[in-house]
């Protein structure tokens, strides 16, 4: 899905477009379930809702005249992150824990498996296009998941601050690869 898919979406609704509307917000809450599950590790029936929660809100806003097609995709995202973090605080004030905070979450159908399998070959992908240092230190830190900057600095033989730099230039790589693949 391209930027623009987003504004054409607002299009849509703007110009009652029905079969338009259809398609973008099928493909508008594809990318929004994406984004949900991949930056809060959120499961895919809760990002799914609070996708759908968005599109509902992006539809009756546009409508009401507060939402124009120059500025959808910031505002979107930004909807369906706090759609989500509204949804957490909802579970955690109501005593049920989000499944992604339990130890090991059963999957509840074999869809979930497979985006789950879709996202981790992803991410294998990704770190294979990383240089060799950055993937020295990918499987350092998958090996040793607890282990403290400090630890790391000690065994890759450089400063801790260097660490900080290269986790977070690392992130910034693997996510940028990981949203170009999805």
């Amino acid at each position: 899905m391209k930027m623009n898919d987003f504004s054409r979406f607002i299009t849509a609704i703007l110009e009652d477009d029905q079969a338009a509307m259809n398609r973008y917000a099928q493909e508008v809450t594809r990318v929004l379930t994406d984004f949900l599950m991949i930056h809060f590790q959120v499961k895919k029936a809760d990002a799914e809702d609070c996708a759908q929660n968005v599109l509902l809100m992006v539809i009756s806003k546009t409508k009401a005249g507060e939402l124009t097609p120059d500025k959808p995709p910031a505002y979107m995202l930004i909807s369906a992150r706090n759609e989500y973090f509204r949804l957490y605080k909802d579970q955690k004030r109501n005593g049920e824990l989000p499944d992604h905070d339990l130890i090991e979450s059963p999957l509840e159908n074999p869809g979930e498996l497979l985006v789950s399998k879709e996202l981790k070959d992803i991410l294998y992908y990704c770190i294979g296009k990383l240089s060799a240092g950055y993937q020295k230190l990918v499987l350092y830190m998958l090996k040793n998941p607890d282990e403290k900057a400090e630890g790391l600095a000690r065994e890759l033989n450089t400063s801790v601050n260097n660490i900080w730099t290269r986790k977070h230039r690392l992130n910034q790589k693997l996510m940028e690869c990981m949203k170009k693949k999805i």
